[in-house]
């Protein structure tokens, strides 16, 4: 099964993003696992994927 994946860096937290084409897309901060989605079509009105984002300056952003 074909998996496709992105990771990036935002205030010092890993953010990964896992997506396999008939399985689920994942949402990871920091290897923790925090928003799951396995909705085929996603609408561009609201997020596939949410979660908050706490670094360790303790300030938390959406």
């Amino acid at each position: 099964m074909a998996k496709k994946e992105w990771i990036a860096m935002h205030n010092g937290c890993q953010i990964r993003v896992t997506n396999t084409w008939f399985g689920s897309a994942k949402l990871y901060i920091d290897g923790d696992s925090r928003d799951t989605s396995n909705n085929m079509f996603v609408s561009s009105r609201s997020p596939a994927l949410s979660a908050r984002v706490t670094p360790a300056t303790g300030v938390t952003h959406s």
